[in-house]
């Protein structure tokens, strides 16, 4: 289960990361619709009871090719920078980015991780106008001895100037 956590973590900062970097690199702020969609092998099954147990407690674990999307408020501080977000203090004890290339019209980098996870990925967006953005993660790696991969995509559209209120 601990493993499971680990690698959807690295995943979620992988394309938070992909996600706010298009929207500093390229779009406008504001409120963003942003939908991903995640397709995993080689992890290990997760327990229907336990399953249940962290569904009841609010929790959603994306199973294979389930959607995800979320709201995201672009403030305009976030908008005029031209770099990755810093990765959380954890991911940076065992993962970095490299290779950073940006173009006119997107941007590509690899992420390279030791420790817990041991692997790395690919990552790339490609804009289709100052509203609207997609791209894709590819990783392979390693969590405890057992290999494993995930091909994550996402689509961001732009909704409003305007945040809604609380979020």
């Amino acid at each position: 289960m601990r493993k499971l956590v680990v690698i959807a973590s690295l995943g979620t900062v992988i394309l938070a990361g992909a996600s706010s970097t298009a929207l500093a690199m390229h779009a406008k702020p504001g409120e963003w619709q942003v939908s991903m969609k995640m397709d995993m092998s080689g992890i290990p099954q997760i327990p229907p009871a336990q399953l249940a147990k962290m569904r009841a407690m609010g929790i959603h674990v994306p199973m294979g090719g389930d959607t995800l999307t979320v709201t995201h408020c672009m403030t305009p501080s976030e908008a005029a920078m031209d770099k990755i977000p810093a990765m959380s203090k954890e991911h940076q004890k065992y993962c970095t980015m490299q290779n950073l290339k940006t173009s006119a019209d997107g941007m590509s980098a690899d992420m390279v991780c030791t420790g817990k996870v041991q692997g790395g990925g690919h990552m790339q967006v490609r804009f289709d106008s100052p509203e609207h953005y997609a791209g894709k993660v590819s990783m392979n790696f390693n969590a405890n001895g057992h290999p494993m991969s995930s091909t994550s995509t996402f689509e961001a559209t732009w909704l409003s100037a305007d945040c809604k209120a609380g979020r």
